[in-house]
């Protein structure tokens, strides 16, 4: 199954509380694959699936379905389909504001500094 499929499926399952071996085996396939990765935006991708995994091990998986959800449309495969204008205009705003929603301040502030560190030239 292609790379960005399975971070949609990760990121409906744990939308739905459903975190199972399955979606444990398709975070882990692609955690390992984005390890390897040198470039900054798979560094980004493999940040944001660590602060996932912490809210799964929390079994906090809704939470950690947003992160999915901010990363699942970057090119894992393709670099130049990397649509910045649309992740900030979009994607990035609306993860933030689920946080602020959610009081999630201090992970927000996080991915503030990967941002930052990972995306920003």
């Amino acid at each position: 199954m292609d790379n960005n499929l399975n971070l949609v499926f990760i990121r409906n399952s744990l939308s739905h509380d459903i975190y199972n071996d399955e979606t444990l085996k398709m975070i882990n396939n692609i955690y390992k694959k984005l390890f390897l990765k040198e470039d900054n935006i798979h560094k980004f991708m493999y940040e944001m699936i660590t602060l996932a995994k912490k809210d799964i091990d929390k079994q906090n998986y809704s939470l950690a379905s947003f992160d999915f959800d901010l990363i699942h449309n970057f090119p894992i495969d393709n670099l130049s389909k990397w649509n910045e204008k649309y992740f900030y205009g979009a994607k990035f705003l609306d993860y933030c504001e689920q946080l602020v929603e959610l009081e999630q301040l201090d992970k927000m502030k996080k991915v503030f500094n990967l941002v930052n560190v990972y995306l920003i030239d």
